[in-house]
């Protein structure tokens, strides 16, 4: 099984290798992933047909069009963001109040938090983006920082209801009643929370391994 199986096992370190090693950006690691995988699943297992490549365009054209929906409708609500200098009062506001680095993350994870038992993670990522990035570079905030705290909270998104992805996926797979599966994933979500609080808390949770690349300076 193992001997069959090694040519899935190079798709990891090849994907993870060349973003890590600068040879190709996230987006090109993602279509390299891909070509890589159609090629083994055709050619090492023989076991991807036609048929089988239309479908999956179909379902990714679908995807696509509904993703370029959402980009349309967030680029027009970053543009009216701009023109009312949003950005700009939300520092002042944090300014008068005292509100900190500290207190501004804690706010918008609470926000994210909130937003996440009611929204698909895409559409958090295209609503609070053009809101919130201009704040945190002015207050000097590590985007990289950021984006690996919203990166957490957004897979607590997942499994919290009533609309978290992963729950249905759950269910469709196991057909457990949903009140069984939302009561099962209580404990992983205490536990991403505690993981949120200490990259919160201690920054070079998250940074260390961007530092190693100059990312995270």
């Amino acid at each position: 099984h193992f001997r069959s199986s090694i040519w899935a096992l190079m798709l990891p370190p090849l994907v993870l290798g060349g973003m890590y090693a600068g040879v190709f950006t996230a987006t090109e690691a993602a279509a390299v992933g891909a070509i890589a995988a159609a090629l083994i699943a055709r050619f090492a297992y023989n076991r991807l047909a036609i048929a089988d490549l239309l479908a999956a365009a179909r379902e990714a054209a679908r995807t696509t069009g509904m993703l370029f929906m959402i980009l349309a409708a967030a680029a027009m609500f970053g543009h009216v963001v701009t023109v009312l200098r949003l950005p700009s009062e939300l520092v002042q506001l944090a300014a008068t109040y005292g509100v900190g680095p500290y207190g501004f993350l804690i706010a918008v994870m609470a926000l994210i938090f909130v937003l996440g038992m009611f929204l698909e993670t895409i559409s958090i990522i295209l609503i609070t983006t053009p809101i919130v990035l201009p704040v945190i570079l002015l207050l000097e905030i590590n985007p990289i920082w950021y984006g690996i705290l919203l990166t957490i909270n957004l897979e607590l998104a997942l499994i919290t209801p009533p609309v978290g992805m992963n729950l249905f996926v759950i269910k469709g797979i196991t057909g457990a009643p949903l009140s069984r599966i939302i009561a099962g994933v209580f404990p992983y979500v205490v536990i991403i929370l505690a993981g949120l609080a200490l990259v919160l808390a201690f920054p070079q949770l998250a940074l260390f391994l961007p530092s190693t690349m100059a990312l995270g300076r």
